[in-house]
């Protein structure tokens, strides 16, 4: 018993078929013998008529009726012709069909190589659009951390610079406070030395000066009041500037330069005159520079004293008494009492 067969009609495969199905295709007229056809041991598919020979010749006597003698050898060769030439017709389709199916089957690889490399193009495209995506993301992200430095850098600047404003307001404000100590210290110990030397005068005069009968400008009983003409009220204490006298010798050296510079302005009598002015100018020049570089500063006391005279004193030391304070005029010193 032979094997099934497959068979390959427009384009559709069909089977496995036994040779008696295969018959009645080709008698309805399902199958044509050109059809392909394949069995196992085969090593590629054949036209249906080299397959199975007899089926074209079962076909030509299912479709014409039987005859006898002469009538039927010549259906015969007919038919066996008519058989040979379908044959060599289904040879050359079947030719053309696998030359099709090459065909078909070089462009479906080249449809299929060219589908991997539209889909490898593609999957770089998508790949250098998604560096390039995350080379913007960094540059957005860098670009956002260093404005965020430059940000925390102005701001760090900022605090630096008000805890600079007020650290030298701080030192500002300890050094007046250290001055206003200070000016204090000063006033207190000047008002200690005045007290000191107020105490000190008045243990002199204790021990110089023996106590009247009736105490120092107390009246007897039943007599007036005995006027103290050397005692008064400090009217007012200033500092004063006086200028030195003038030795000559700033004239004298004033007028040498200003000689010296007016003689080179000018040409003959022009010089002359030129240096005359230069020696006068240089020698009042020199002589204001000469009584200011002498000046000194002193202290002006103005006292009223009892009997209604005003006299003012001077001193280069700073005095110890103050406005209001009772002093008197003793041996040409003044002294607080």
């Amino acid at each position: 018993m032979s094997s099934p067969l497959f068979v390959a009609s427009n384009g559709q495969q069909a089977g496995p078929y036994t040779v008696e199905q295969i018959r009645q295709m080709l008698a309805g007229g399902s199958l044509k013998p050109g059809d392909l056809a394949w069995r196992e041991g085969m090593s590629e598919w054949r036209p249906l008529e080299q397959v199975l020979p007899a089926a074209g010749v079962a076909l030509g006597a299912m479709a014409l009726p039987a005859a006898a003698g002469g009538a039927a050898m010549k259906w015969g060769l007919g038919a066996g012709a008519a058989v040979l030439v379908l044959a060599l017709g289904g040879v050359g389709a079947w030719q053309y069909q696998e030359q099709q199916r090459e065909a078909a089957q070089k462009e479906r690889l080249a449809l299929e190589a060219q589908r991997r490399a539209d889909d490898e193009a593609r999957e770089k495209e998508r790949m250098l659009l998604e560096e390039k995506r995350r080379a913007e993301e960094e540059a957005r992200r860098l670009e956002q951390e260093k404005e965020a430095a430059e940000t925390r850098e102005r701001e760090l600047q900022a605090r630096l610079e008000n805890e600079r404003r007020q650290a030298d307001e701080e030192r500002r404000q300890e050094r007046q406070r250290a001055r206003e100590r200070e000016r204090e210290r000063t006033q207190e110990r000047a008002q200690e030395r005045e007290r000191q030397q107020r105490e000190d005068y008045e243990r002199q005069q204790a021990r110089q000066a023996p106590p009247p009968a009736y105490g120092y400008g107390q009246p007897q009983p039943g007599s007036p009041p005995v006027m103290c003409r050397e005692c008064g009220v400090v009217q007012a204490v200033r500092q004063v500037t006086q200028q030195g006298e003038g030795s000559g010798v700033g004239a004298v050296a004033g007028g040498v330069l200003g000689g010296v510079l007016g003689n080179q302005v000018g040409k003959g009598g022009g010089r002359k005159a030129a240096t005359v002015i230069g020696a006068l100018g240089g020698a009042v020049a020199g002589h204001q520079v000469e009584k200011y570089q002498r000046s000194r500063v002193v202290y002006e006391t103005t006292v009223r004293f009892e009997d209604g005279a005003v006299r003012t004193f001077a001193q280069e030391a700073q005095p110890y008494w103050r406005q209001g304070d009772r002093v008197r005029y003793l041996n040409g010193t003044l002294n607080v009492y």
